[in-house]
């Protein structure tokens, strides 16, 4: 016959972690300046998190966090005219991502 004794301190640790993490494995915080895209087994949903702590079935549902803000990409380069004279160009380009859309961008 097989005796159950009372946990020693190393189980007791390890329920409260595996506690834990079971009762906060479903908030989802997305922060300032991101939208979270919301997927249902991989599928993207029309849902679109904004900032702010949301609530999601762990096992079903995952975020994925992109982010709105104002983005800058700078390109220098170099070519040469019919007539062998170098040209230079920096070119700027400031971008983001519309946040009602962002579920159309991940896809």
């Amino acid at each position: 016959m097989i005796k159950i004794t009372n946990f020693n301190s190393a189980g007791k640790l390890t329920a409260l972690l595996f506690l834990i993490t079971l009762f906060l494995t479903p908030c989802v915080i997305v922060n300032a300046g991101e939208r979270g895209v919301l997927m249902k087994f991989g599928e993207v949903q029309n849902q679109i998190l904004g900032e702010g702590l949301h609530l999601i079935i762990p096992v079903v549902n995952t975020v994925k966090k992109l982010s709105i803000r104002v983005q800058k990409k700078e390109i220098s380069t170099k070519a040469s005219s019919k007539d062998l004279q170098n040209l230079f160009a920096d070119v700027a380009l400031n971008w983001h991502i519309i946040p009602q859309e962002a579920n159309v961008i991940f896809q």
